[in-house]
């Protein structure tokens, strides 16, 4: 898992999310694709149908930002996740069954207040 250990990448993702207007969950749809650069860290590998994927944050770590792309919905979402990141398909079919999650990026960077 890559991290980051300074305010430059969190300020980098926080305008990413701020040029997308993103103070809340934000979306972006067609061939637009989650971010890898900028302290992003993309997964593409992502098992089967998936719908929903999460993760254990590291210890003395945050998740402040997250990405996920499914169909050609992408949904961006400010966070401050110590424990667990859950990441869920942005995109439904017809029936309102959710679509498979292509892939996801988060941004990883050190949590001072448990260090």
């Amino acid at each position: 898992m890559h991290h980051l250990r300074n305010g430059a990448a969190l300020a980098a993702a926080a305008g990413f999310l701020l040029a997308l207007g993103a103070a809340s969950p934000a979306t972006a749809a067609g061939s637009a694709v989650c971010p890898q650069t900028d302290g992003w860290t993309k997964v593409e590998e992502v098992a089967g149908d998936a719908t929903s994927i999460g993760f254990a944050v590291p210890d003395g770590y945050k998740v402040v930002a997250t990405c996920v792309k499914s169909s050609t919905v992408v949904a961006y979402a400010e966070v401050d996740e110590t424990d667990w990141v859950e990441f869920e398909s942005p995109a439904f079919n017809g029936r309102g069954t959710p679509k498979a999650i292509s892939h996801y990026a988060y941004v990883l960077v050190e949590d001072d207040d448990r260090r």
